[in-house]
């Protein structure tokens, strides 16, 4: 894992799977293979999750990092593991999804830092 510094890209993705429910043999076949997307290269932090939020009706959730833009566009975006995922098994069994690529955004940068006092 490379230790993230500076510029970071975050994709997040929730979505809902046309035919997953909780904890079943397919269920574990597509995690297993949506795990070999840890292993394309410029991937950190991978992470599948389960969405608990009653505000949206999404089921589920893949995050993941990287630490450049060249390692999302040129590395991981190209990479087989990624296209084979999104064509044979992400197209064909993802009902609906959100996708959010988030960068760290810098405060100092962008607003002005207000002090707040309270009294006591």
């Amino acid at each position: 894992m490379v230790a993230l510094a500076g510029w970071v890209l975050r994709q997040a993705l929730t979505y809902n799977h046309s035919s997953l429910t909780k904890q079943t043999p397919l269920e574990r076949d597509f995690l297993a293979t949506a795990q070999a997307l840890a292993a394309t290269p410029g991937v950190n932090r991978f992470e599948y999750l389960r969405q608990v939020s009653t505000k949206n009706s999404f089921d589920f959730g893949l995050s993941m990092e990287f630490a450049t833009r060249s390692d999302y566009d040129d590395a991981y975006n190209v990479h087989p593991h990624h296209i084979a995922f999104a064509e044979n098994r992400w197209k064909p069994e993802v009902a609906d999804f959100l996708e959010i690529d988030y960068t760290l955004l810098q405060m100092w940068e962008s607003f002005e830092v207000a002090t707040v006092f309270v009294a006591a």
